[in-house]
């Protein structure tokens, strides 16, 4: 049976579902401390979900793509 013959959308779901982790992933973060632009001489590393390859800013809890729980080292 597939997720039409239920009654899902699916694509409604995703998008509902990668709102509430985006939601989840900003609650606990504390606020970035402010840098004078002229300072910034370096690219910001940037992370790629193992899972699906979403990019990633880095300490998030879950992937908002698949939803993955993410784990980051000290």
């Amino acid at each position: 049976m597939s997720e039409e013959d239920k009654g899902f959308d699916v694509d409604k779901l995703s998008r509902a579902i990668a709102a509430e982790l985006k939601k989840l992933n900003e609650s606990d973060k504390p606020p970035a401390p402010a840098v004078p632009g002229n300072m910034e001489k370096e690219p910001k590393p940037t992370w790629n979900c193992p899972e699906c390859g979403e990019k990633l800013k880095g300490g998030e809890k879950y992937c908002p793509g698949c939803g993955v729980e993410l784990e980051w080292a000290e």
